[in-house]
């Protein structure tokens, strides 16, 4: 009969008890992180208590395991840098108390979204999101505000609202239909969600959020195509698609107004509403004066600022807030200068270059994700302001979706290892 050491007993009761707890933090640490998404997702319903909501959570998130979690937002410093810059901008800004306000949301916003990223596995945290959405869509089609005279909204407070949701969950649906599931209904429902989502996205009349969607479901689609050759003939191919994406989009800018108004009169708007090119020519003429730094973090939609009043009242935007330039490098040139939007710019773009790159060599449903996400993302700030908002759901996930394409031991992340504090890496 075999015998033990005490010490062979010991150690083999400290494993359990490691392995135990290991998987008592991961339930605590989905369960946070799934609450603080639906929370923001859900907003509408939430209402004013959504972002006190994502707080809660996102902060007990990092109380779970601080160490940890100190770690995680050190190692991603340079990403942080960006809303401490924003932070750092009350020096200069206009109206310094809201910028303070504003920066701190925007800093517990990347703090919290860091630790989403790299305390759930990716896995999870796509299926998180797609259910989520789904139940989000359902919860509009039975009680949302649907007219048949006017754009939908569901029930969201606007269209565009609305169609930022359909957005994203085209785009979960896309990346989750593409591969094959050990559940083949899960590939079905996804393509069936596809397919429901296209007309109701039509139907939010959301002209920004249409230009942008169309050439991101082709992306989407050239990504899975090029699966079928070598890694080498991918890259050509690649390359080759790039350069001629960038002739088009040369074409298309040189004719942006005309494809706009046909934009427009496909979906029903009027084309010399929008008011667009006056704001950018207000925008850029703001930029001059203040080109490096800006006038400060979200300093310039703010109530008692005379430019602004005069949008709001001439585009009769009763509320007062949700309004900008309809152009995300100038809006935010315009609030932390070219320095700012230059940075910003940096960790957006390479993140994007990162996570293409992942879905070309090491393609699934969630480096596919990552990579048409942050693509779709690029695409609409040429004509309106995804990111980076304190607590929204579009900089939420490019957030996690660049601190994925950052991350050193980005194969660690992935498969849900966690950090100790003796620097041992364990096994999810």
């Amino acid at each position: 009969m075999a015998t033990f050491s005490t010490q062979e007993v010991f150690t083999a009761r400290k494993i359990a008890l490691q392995k135990r707890n290991k998987i008592i933090q991961d339930f605590v640490d989905s369960a946070l992180i799934t609450l603080s998404l639906v929370a923001i997702i859900l907003d509408p319903l939430f209402g004013k208590y959504s972002a006190a909501i994502f707080l809660i959570f996102g902060l007990a998130l990092l109380a779970t395991d601080i160490k940890k979690s100190i770690h995680d937002l050190l190692s991603n410093w340079f990403i942080l840098l960006f809303p401490i810059f924003c932070l750092a901008s009350i020096s200069w800004s206009i109206f310094p108390q809201d910028t303070f306000r504003h920066a701190i949301q925007l800093i517990l916003t990347f703090v919290i979204a860091i630790l989403i990223a790299l305390r759930i596995k990716p896995s999870l945290l796509f299926n998180v999101l797609l259910s989520t959405y789904i139940i989000t869509l359902i919860i509009c089609l039975v009680f949302g505000r649907n007219l048949p005279d006017r754009p939908w909204q569901g029930i969201f407070a606007s269209k565009n609202q609305f169609a930022d949701m359909i957005s994203i969950l085209m785009i979960l649906s896309l990346s989750a239909m593409m591969f094959k599931h050990n559940n083949r209904i899960y590939n079905v429902i996804a393509f069936f969600v596809f397919l429901l989502c296209f007309p109701l996205f039509i139907k939010s009349q959301s002209a920004g959020a249409f230009m942008a969607l169309l050439p991101t479901i082709g992306f989407g689609v050239y990504i899975m195509l090029i699966q079928g050759v070598n890694i080498q003939a991918r890259w050509l191919i690649t390359i080759f698609t790039a350069v001629l994406s960038a002739l088009i989009g040369v074409i298309i800018v040189m004719n942006f107004d005309y494809i706009q108004n046909a934009v427009l009169t496909f979906l029903g708007k009027d084309p010399t509403l929008t008011g667009r090119t006056e704001l950018w020519d207000y925008g850029i003429g703001l930029i001059k004066e203040k080109p490096v730094l800006g006038l400060g973090f979200q300093a310039f939609w703010v109530k008692g600022n005379p430019p602004a009043e005069y949008f709001w009242q001439k585009f009769l935007i009763g509320s007062r807030t949700g309004f900008h330039f309809h152009n995300m490098y100038i809006s935010n040139a315009v609030e932390i200068g070219i320095l700012g939007v230059l940075y910003q710019s940096f960790l957006l773009y390479t993140g994007f270059f990162i996570s293409l790159k992942n879905a070309i060599t090491k393609p699934d449903r969630i480096t596919l994700f990552f990579a048409v996400i942050l693509f779709f993302y690029i695409i609409r700030s040429m004509v309106e302001v995804p990111l980076f908002i304190q607590f929204s759901m579009s900089s939420i996930i490019s957030i996690i979706a660049i601190t994925y394409a950052f991350k050193p031991s980005i194969k660690a992340a992935m498969s849900g290892y966690r950090y100790y504090a003796n620097n041992r890496v364990k096994s999810a």
